[in-house]
């Protein structure tokens, strides 16, 4: 049962987002050590969850504003909300197993969520 679960997150994880076409994309691949949602009324993003990974890339090496080391997923950089909430499904079921996750990104500044933070492209979970 576990490992249907891994496969049907997986597959939901590939095609949930998808990133600007002039973008230059990276990945970072680790266990989630933060992870936070918020709603609309206490956060800068309506429906914005912000996560960083065990080897979550400085925030000055991924080209956008924050100060801080963490992705985000809001609606201004992922507009579809059921993506969202596949995406946080995702995170939720990684953080709880402790499994390793990739996750792309724009490490170019192209694609930063209105926070700053680099907007994600794509998460997966990695087999251990």
């Amino acid at each position: 049962m576990r490992h249907h679960l891994r496969a049907a997150l997986v597959i939901l994880a590939i095609f949930a987002a998808q990133g600007p076409a002039n973008a230059a994309t990276a990945v970072a691949i680790g266990t989630i050590v933060t992870l936070s949602a918020s709603s609309n009324i206490s956060a800068p993003a309506a429906e914005m969850v912000i996560f960083n990974l065990s080897t979550q890339p400085a925030a000055s090496a991924t080209g956008c504003s924050a100060p801080a080391p963490y992705f985000a997923i809001s609606a201004a950089s992922v507009t579809d909300a059921a993506t969202r909430r596949d995406m946080l499904a995702v995170l939720m079921a990684a953080r709880v197993a402790g499994l390793t996750v990739l996750v792309s990104y724009d490490n170019a500044g192209a694609y930063c969520d209105v926070t700053g933070y680099p907007a994600v492209y794509t998460i997966m979970i990695q087999a251990n």
